[in-house]
């Protein structure tokens, strides 16, 4: 009943955590014996799944992979993807199951060509459901196969038709920061970056979908970010404004990026900041070890707004 209450968002996030813990296996074995209905512990065992597959694939780029740990990541993600199956061919409601169907599809191509239908059914049952549209997002992405107008191409449909105020705008601020990465290696600067990528139609593009989703003008920006912030700090608002002040950012709109990261006061997760930070050759495991990495980023960022990241950190 807990889970059935929480949002998508959320739900999503809980169920990644728990999947990471050592003893989730056997939590969930006992869970579907307790209760062999359960979607939400159908759904954990196939996020566990899902996870050891990424544990064993690791974070280094496909081509660096060796050849026994590509095959062992494809057959342990078809081991999650039945479980999702399964699940969706009894109960077509849980759109939580299609979403993760969909991240299957993207990273190994488990489904074929049905990524659009299932995206088209989830709106059917549970519009704009994020984490739905946030797996598809990632399949637009040049690196997951799709291209730099694709992404743009879906994050702008998204704009337009989700509801004002809805979460799902922050998949805008998500395209300006993965056009980012895609222009960006180890030694690139991300002062230079936001220089290289931005302009002023990739900020308004990016001042639209902010205004969207926190309901705001130009003239009312501040006071929603101020009216807003306590509300959204146990929620996923918190991310929405990190990653549009990071977006704003990098595409140019200033004004907004220093009323964004004032909001924020500091309060970062290690992705994405930490993708951007200098190269610190000794120094960087203890940084890392301390979550300190993103931190220059960003106090390097408030500094080329021309904020003082001591004043507003607190």
């Amino acid at each position: 009943m807990a889970m059935a209450a929480l949002p998508a968002e959320h739900l999503s996030a809980l169920l990644a955590a728990i999947a990471e813990l050592r003893r989730a296996p056997r939590w969930v074995t006992q869970w579907i014996k307790a209760s062999p209905t359960s979607c939400h512990a159908r759904l954990l065992l196939a996020k566990i799944e899902i996870m050891r597959a990424w544990s064993i694939r690791g974070e280094s780029a496909l081509r660096d992979i060796p050849i026994r740990r590509r095959v062992e990541f494809s057959q342990v993600m078809a081991c999650g993807y039945q479980h999702l199956v399964d699940l969706a061919d009894e109960d077509a409601s849980q759109a939580m199951a299609f979403a993760e169907l969909i991240h299957c599809n993207v990273v190994v191509g488990l489904g074929g060509a049905k990524r659009d239908e299932w995206l088209d059914h989830v709106m059917d049952v549970a519009p704009f459901h994020l984490p739905t549209l946030a797996e598809y997002s990632r399949g637009t992405q040049a690196r997951w196969g799709g291209s730099e107008e694709e992404m743009f191409g879906f994050s702008s449909w998204v704009t337009e038709n989700a509801p004002v105020g809805h979460l799902a705008h922050s998949l805008a601020a998500g395209a300006v920061i993965e056009k980012a990465f895609s222009v960006s290696d180890e030694e690139v600067d991300i002062l230079w970056l936001a220089r290289d990528v931005g302009d002023e139609a990739l900020a308004e593009w990016t001042r639209r979908s902010l205004y969207k989703w926190l309901e705001a003008t130009p003239s009312t920006l501040q006071d929603r970010l101020a009216a807003t912030q306590q509300e959204r700090e146990v929620g996923y608002g918190i991310v929405c404004t990190e990653r549009f002040a990071l977006a704003s950012y990098l595409s140019g709109a200033k004004h907004e990026a220093r009323l964004l990261l004032t909001a924020l006061r500091g309060r970062l997760r290690p992705y994405p900041w930490s993708q951007f930070a200098p190269y610190v050759p000794l120094s960087g495991r203890w940084l890392a070890r301390n979550h300190r990495v993103e931190r220059l980023t960003h106090d390097r960022v408030c500094r080329d707004s021309g904020l003082d990241p001591r004043s507003i950190v607190r």
